[in-house]
C-alpha cells in the first residue's frame, strides 16, 4: 500500500504545482483544486485517508493520521564503487 501511495503522490505533485504555475501559490486546499476542475475529488491514499497538502510549500504526502504513516520512501542503493 506505501508503493501505491507513493505512485499516487507522484501524480498529484505535478497537479499541485501546475496549480502554482498558473497562480503563482499553491492551493489551500484539496477542495481549491477541486472547485478549479484540476481533481475530480478529494483523493485518499489506499487506506482510505486523505492525502496530506502543506499550502506554504505545496508537498503532497500520507497524513499523520494515516495508516501508512510515515510514509517510507523508495530509495535508491548505490552501486559498488570501482
Amino acid at each position: 500500500m506505501q508503493l501505491d501511495a507513493e505512485g499516487v503522490i507522484e501524480r498529484l505533485q505535478p497537479v499541485v504545482n501546475r496549480f502554482y504555475d498558473a497562480t503563482r501559490r499553491f492551493p489551500a486546499s484539496w477542495d481549491e483544486l477541486v472547485r478549479a476542475r484540476r481533481l475530480r475529488g478529494i483523493p485518499l491514499d489506499p487506506s482510505g485517508t486523505p492525502f496530506a497538502l502543506d499550502p506554504v510549500s505545496g508537498a503532497v504526502d500520507v497524513a499523520p493520521e494515516s495508516q501508512l504513516y510515515p510514509l517510507r520512501r523508495s530509495t535508491t542503493i548505490p552501486g559498488p564503487t570501482q
